[in-house]
C-alpha cells in the first residue's frame, strides 16, 4: 500500500522561468538558445555533502558556440571554471574549456554540468543560491540561464517501510534491517521493534538491556555496546500535521528507551547522535509499518 511519508532531509529546491518544452518549442529561439535543464517543478533531494549537478544546455544552429562563463553567483566556489564537464552530440573528441571558459574545439550544441556541493551547516537552511550562465557563439551573441536553489529541510516521500521481516529502523536512510544484515548499519539503526507475548508492538533503544534481551535468541554476541542510544515520546498530534517545528519543538527530557506503541502512534525519537524523527506507526498482528519526518541534521548529543 502507498504511504505518504513526510521526512526532514536536505532538499534543493530548482526554480527556473519556463519549462523545457516551451523553450525546446519555441521557433525564435531555435538558432541560438541558452536554457538550464530543469523547470520550477524540479526539484532535487540531496543529504549534506552530497554534490549535485547543474544542467547548462546550449546550442547555436546556425554556427558555433564560443565560450561558458558563470557571470552571477551569490556562494563561493573554489575554481568555477575547472569544475564544468560536457557532454556533446560529437563525443568522440573530448571537449575542454580554458581559464576563460572558452572551449577547446568547435561545437555547435552542448550540455554543459556544474557540480555544487550541498553544504553540510544548518546555518544554510533557509538560504537562496543563486547562479548565471552565459554562453557565448562564435558570431558574438550571448545567451544567460540563471537558477536558483532554497536549501530546505523538509522533504516528502511516497512509499512506506514495512518491518514485517525485519525489526531494526534507521530514519536517516529510511531503510529496515533484518538479523542477517544489520551489522552493517550499527551507527544508523535507531529503533528495534518487537512483539511481546500478548501481541503489542514496541520500539526499543537499540543499546537498551530490553533489545539485547528479546534479540539474544536470534542474535549471538549482540553488540548492544555500540549500538545508538534513542529516547521516544508520544505525541499528541495528527501525524499528517506535523511540521519542522514540532521536530524541533520535541522535549525528551521524559523520553523513554522502550515505548509500547499502538496503531496509528505518533511517535517522537532522538538518538544518540542527535538525529530527531517523528514516526508514525501502523500495526497488524504480524508486522508494523513506518511513515517518518526526520532530521539529516546532528543537532546535539544526548547528554
Amino acid at each position: 500500500m502507498k504511504k505518504k511519508i513526510l521526512f526532514l532531509g536536505i532538499a534543493i529546491a530548482a526554480f527556473a522561468a519556463c519549462s523545457i518544452d516551451k523553450q525546446l518549442d519555441d521557433s525564435s529561439s531555435n538558432e541560438f538558445k541558452v536554457m538550464m535543464m530543469e523547470t520550477a517543478d524540479t526539484v532535487r533531494w540531496a543529504v549534506p555533502g552530497d554534490t549535485i549537478n547543474l544542467k547548462v544546455f546550449a546550442s547555436n544552429t546556425s554556427g558555433t558556440l564560443s565560450r561558458i562563463e558563470i557571470t552571477e553567483q551569490n556562494f563561493e566556489t573554489s575554481d568555477p571554471i575547472s569544475q564544468f564537464t560536457f557532454t556533446c552530440i560529437d563525443s568522440t573528441q573530448q571537449l575542454t574549456i580554458d581559464e576563460d571558459g572558452y572551449f577547446s574545439r568547435a561545437v555547435s550544441t552542448v550540455m554543459a554540468y556544474y557540480p555544487v556541493v550541498v553544504p553540510e551547516t544548518p546555518e544554510s537552511l533557509g538560504l537562496i543560491y543563486s547562479m548565471t550562465f552565459r554562453v557565448t557563439a562564435s558570431d558574438g551573441r550571448t545567451g544567460t540561464a540563471s537558477t536558483n536553489f532554497e536549501i530546505i529541510n523538509f522533504a516528502v516521500e511516497d512509499d512506506g517501510v514495512s518491518l514485517a521481516n525485519c525489526r531494526f529502523y534507521s530514519s536517516a536512510n529510511h531503510e529496515v534491517y533484518a538479523d542477517s544484515n544489520y551489522m552493517e548499519h550499527l551507527e544508523e539503526i535507531d529503533f528495534v521493534s518487537y512483539l511481546d507475548e500478548d501481541n503489542n508492538w514496541h520500539c526499543l533503544s537499540p543499546s537498551s538491556d530490553k533489545a539485547a534481551e528479546v534479540l539474544a535468541d536470534s542474535i549471538t554476541n549482540y553488540p548492544q555496546a555500540d549500538m545508538l542510544t534513542t529516547r521516544f515520546v508520544i505525541i499528541d498530534k495528527e501525524f499528517e500535521d506535523i511540521t519542522e517545528a514540532d521536530l524541533d519543538a520535541l522535549d525528551f527530557t521524559q523520553g523513554e528507551e522502550t515505548l509500547q506503541i499502538e496503531n496509528g502512534s505518533v511517535i517522537g525519537y532522538v538518538n544518540s547522535k542527535g538525529r530527531r524523527c517523528i514516526i508514525n506507526v501502523t500495526t497488524s498482528n504480524n508486522s508494523i509499518s513506518v511513515e517518518s519526518t526526520h532530521d539529516f541534521y546532528i543537532t546535539h548529543p544526548i547528554e
